[in-house]
């Protein structure tokens, strides 16, 4: 399937605001930020697209957060974000909440709920004023989790002229999955990898790696008989303890009022009914005084193996032709390959951000 569409996405204000309160046993700052977006398709056609249709919304993507993060010794600090989002009716939750241990100024160690470094905006996904469109680029930034419970090894050190920084987690994930836009139950053990970032004044390289034991709650038994003459052909299809993976490259560049920027992700799956999926966006602005213009072009294509489908009968029948019942409707190969595996998707965005910088704490974005 293939999607190729323009869109219009209209964002209200995004405001950061902070304060720190000192006591004879601990320093608390809390930071407190808010996204307020406007939304609406400019196709009737089009039922639901990233959360909107054809009458305005406000509710889908906007957000209150509070950052709070207070010391609770010279070493040990603890931090914790809450949000409440528009989509859940604005019920407040905690984001992530983790404590952190300094062993000097370059190394820590951090454990509890943590963001996973999975992208380049990855610390910023919820404070909306930190990047510069109205929105990530769905297409690499739309995956179904960005948290996790674990820990967070980081590294933080300067090699010749340029800035390093490496950070490792392992952890687990146990909750509701995206899949076929059905919320499944689903468990990520074992979740190990690290990113690297590179930094020289306006130029920024990153690249990122991880893999994980993937257990997802989908029940396909019922489709297990159709394959009892290969019964190893049924266990790629479910997702047991299979083995998941997550890479991607990006670099930026913000020289002279011109900002550049390019993302590469991929991900999959290993024998299952998941696609492997390859996204990526590239994107460039120029800043006027307060003003910034940015046009992004992103893609994302998702491919399915189905190969697993080759251990079913080719000729096991599901529902005869009711004109001609020696002739076969509908085959459980082309069943299961079109409704069990998950469809392949194409599709291509652009995009054009106009940012207006009207308060130091604040910005407009259309």
């Amino acid at each position: 399937m293939k999607l190729n569409r323009i869109t219009l996405l209209i964002a209200g204000s995004i405001v950061a605001l902070g304060m720190t309160s000192t006591n004879a046993s601990a320093e608390v700052r809390i930071n407190g930020f808010a996204s307020i977006y406007g939304g609406i398709t400019t196709d009737s056609d089009q039922d639901n697209l990233f959360g909107y249709d054809d009458d305005i919304s406000f509710d889908s993507e906007s957000l209150f957060g509070l950052q709070v993060s207070a010391d609770i010794s010279d070493k040990l600090t603890a931090t914790a974000q809450l949000l409440a989002r528009g989509e859940n009716d604005y019920d407040a939750d905690f984001e992530w909440a983790y404590l952190t241990y300094s062993f000097n100024d370059e190394m820590s160690l951090s454990a509890g709920r943590i963001r996973i470094p999975l992208f380049m905006y990855s610390e910023y996904l919820d404070v909306g004023y930190a990047y510069p469109w109205a929105r990530t680029p769905q297409a690499v930034y739309d995956v179904n989790f960005n948290n996790m419970d674990g820990l967070r090894f980081n590294y933080a050190t300067s090699l010749g002229m340029w800035d390093a920084e490496l950070q490792a987690v392992y952890g687990k994930f146990d909750g509701d999955l995206n899949i076929g836009g059905v919320p499944t139950a689903s468990t990520l053990e074992n979740f190990a990898g690290l990113s690297v970032d590179l930094t020289y004044d306006w130029f920024t390289v990153r690249a990122s790696y991880y893999a994980t034991s993937v257990t997802i709650g989908a029940d396909v038994s019922a489709i297990q008989p159709f394959f009892a003459l290969q019964p190893e052909k049924y266990n790629d299809i479910v997702i047991e303890e299979d083995t998941g993976t997550f890479g991607g490259i990006g670099a930026t560049v913000d020289y002279n009022d011109w900002i550049l920027g390019v993302e590469w992700v991929t991900y999959t799956v290993d024998d299952s009914i998941i696609q492997t999926t390859d996204a990526a966006y590239v994107t460039i602005g120029k800043r006027f005084d307060s003003s910034t213009i940015i046009y992004t072009y992103s893609f994302l294509e998702a491919t399915n193996d189905t190969s697993a489908v080759s251990g079913i009968p080719a000729t096991l029948c599901l529902a005869p032709n009711p004109a001609d019942p020696t002739q076969c409707a509908l085959l459980a190969r082309d069943f299961v390959a079109n409704d069990v595996f998950l469809a392949e998707v194409e599709n291509d965005n652009h995009s054009v951000t106009y940012r207006w910088d009207f308060n130091p704490a604040a910005a407009l974005k259309i």
